[in-house]
């Protein structure tokens, strides 16, 4: 794991502790798929989606993301947003500055929860 990759994770849960109670709360963060480097800080808005739906007992269905996670909770444009929608076959959240057609744009982390409580079964 990159340190990209790390800083990604320690924010989307800063962001989230900071709007819910973590206290007595263990979030585990599991990434499946073939073995690979993983890096880059674009996997905040996923990571952030993840731990809000596991916080709130949700199950997305069909959903990716990608967005850089400011501490603010704004998400930040990604480069390849065009391919990372194109990559998946379900809902695709991207951030409003890099968003591409067919992808639904969001631009801060209350975008994200909604989109997750929207998708979810």
């Amino acid at each position: 794991m990159s340190e990209s990759f790390q800083n990604a994770i320690h924010t989307a849960y800063s962001i989230l502790s900071s709007r819910y109670s973590t206290s007595n709360k263990n979030i585990y963060i599991t990434v499946s798929g073939p073995p690979t480097f993983l890096q880059g800080d674009s996997a905040g808005a996923a990571i952030y989606a993840s731990m809000f739906a596991s916080l709130a007992g949700l199950s997305p269905k069909d959903l990716a993301a990608s967005g850089v996670l400011d501490r603010d909770g704004t998400v930040a444009p990604v480069l390849y947003a065009r391919e990372k929608a194109k990559a998946f076959h379900g809902v695709v959240l991207l951030p409003y500055g890099s968003c591409a057609q067919g992808a639904k744009c969001v631009q801060t982390v209350s975008d994200i929860e909604d989109a997750v409580k929207s998708q979810s079964v």
